[in-house]
């Protein structure tokens, strides 16, 4: 009797060493794979704090995460777009450029930050230097980014209309569903005074993205060519529920401007 219970205790002495061994295996595994995903996780947590409108916070989560020393090439380009989206181009900037100039970057994550780094270089007011590296980019590869790129810089500069209609077009038959390929047709179709066909695509851009403000301000546009201002204005009613970013295209000055016309 006493060696069974004995061996009873030992067993039961056995059974918790390998519970919390198991345990302790577990848990290291946790730690290990929490530290080993520690920049993913920072940046997982900046964008949740950005999409909240959290900006401090989120640039904060990003910069935790470089501090890691083991962050990705696209941890980095997002908090490059983070710190442009929310009006920091020359940072931003210089973030791109260590991505541009790294030796270890990937071709495809050095073609991203040059793309990004262009609109840094328009909000710094270096139209021509964004040109320029625009229509190299566009001269590679044409994608949904480097169309969008173009068809906005385009509109930026001394493009005659039916060369920025027909670029736009080009764009919207390789991808007919991108919001910024859409708008850039839009604002080419009013400016070629194609405007039956400007509303029709402006209607489908503001059922698709309600909170994209360029949307409602072109479909304001289009309405006052028209001669339909109460159309014109309740569009524009729409724009201060819109999110706006450092990025938008339409400043508040345009949209007052547009309102004082339509009323």
């Amino acid at each position: 009797m006493k060696k069974t219970i004995i061996a009873l205790v030992v067993m039961f002495v056995c059974y918790l060493v390998n519970l919390w061994l198991g345990l302790a295996v577990t848990l290291a595994a946790i730690i290990y794979l929490v530290i080993k995903n520690l920049p993913s996780i920072y940046a997982l947590l900046g964008t949740r704090a950005y999409a909240s409108n959290n900006i401090h916070t989120a640039l904060n989560w990003y910069r935790k995460a470089l501090a890691t020393h083991r962050a990705g090439n696209q941890i980095k380009i997002n908090y490059a777009m983070t710190l442009l989206r929310t009006g920091d181009p020359e940072k931003a900037e210089e973030e791109f450029d260590s991505i541009i100039n790294s030796s270890t970057a990937s071709d495809a994550d050095k073609r991203s930050a040059r793309q990004y780094r262009c609109m840094a270089y328009i909000k710094q007011g270096l139209a021509d230097k964004a040109m320029s590296e625009a229509k190299e980019l566009f001269a590679e590869a044409k994608t949904t980014i480097t169309y969008g790129i173009m068809g906005y810089f385009m509109q930026l500069v001394d493009t005659p209309d039916d060369e920025l209609l027909a670029l736009c077009e080009e764009a919207y038959d390789y991808n007919s569903n991108d919001r910024d390929i859409i708008d850039n047709l839009i604002v080419a179709l009013i400016r070629n005074n194609q405007l039956t066909r400007a509303a029709e695509l402006a209607e489908e851009l503001r059922e698709n993205h309600p909170s994209f403000v360029e949307a409602f301000y072109h479909s304001a546009m289009i309405e006052l060519k028209l001669g339909n201002k109460e159309e014109a204005r309740k569009h524009l009613a729409h724009t201060p529920e819109c999110r706006r970013s450092y990025l938008t295209t339409v400043s508040e000055e345009e949209i007052a401007l547009l309102a004082k016309e339509a009323e």
